[in-house]
């Protein structure tokens, strides 16, 4: 429930933002888990501060070019468009299997997505985004993916983790962007 600053956002300040709540809650160090940009932004702040305990990298890409955004954009004010985004981020069989749960995301999506400029604004901080190079980061790292993942092809979490001195990777072939939805009990 931030304030919402008029962007485009960059890497830097969102790491920023990070350090300034660890400040506020007097905590030195954090385990920093990081979805699609916030995973971008984790490898970020591992680079450039030592706050960073660990990294968990869930549908985070090496470089901007290797993110399609075009399934998680819709209007949060058009139901049908956050429809088809939600059931485009997740695997045919969950939707399939827990229409109720997709309901809720939609609902929720709602309420909460970020409204049009904004979402480009978040955009912005993928732009030009190359975590290379990889060797550097020695912090301890767990890519997550999603086999069918529609915004982070599997094989580039795959090549990341592999990249990562210290990464490890953990596949749900079965499941799409939103793995965090599909796969929440295994993730917790």
């Amino acid at each position: 429930r931030s304030n919402a600053p008029a962007g485009p956002y960059s890497r830097r300040e969102l790491v920023d933002d990070w350090e300034a709540v660890l400040r506020e809650a007097n905590v030195r160090r954090a385990h920093r888990i990081g979805c699609g940009l916030g995973g971008c932004v984790a490898l970020a702040a591992a680079r450039h501060t030592s706050r960073a305990a660990s990294l968990t990298l869930i549908g985070t890409p090496i470089s901007g070019t290797e993110f399609d955004p075009s399934d998680l954009r819709a209007d949060p004010a058009d139901t049908d468009a956050l429809r088809a985004s939600t059931t485009a981020l997740l695997s045919t069989a969950f939707c399939e299997a827990q229409p109720e749960v997709v309901d809720q995301i939609v609902d929720w999506r709602s309420e909460e997505d970020a409204t049009p400029t904004a979402q480009q604004a978040q955009q912005a901080a993928l732009d030009g985004v190359d975590a290379e190079p990889l060797y550097e980061l020695t912090t301890p790292a767990l890519v997550v993916t999603g086999g069918e993942d529609s915004v982070v092809d599997s094989e580039v979490s795959q090549r990341l983790a592999d990249d990562l001195p210290r990464g490890e990777v953990r596949a749900f072939p079965e499941a799409g962007h939103l793995l965090t939805v599909e796969r929440s009990a295994v993730l917790h």
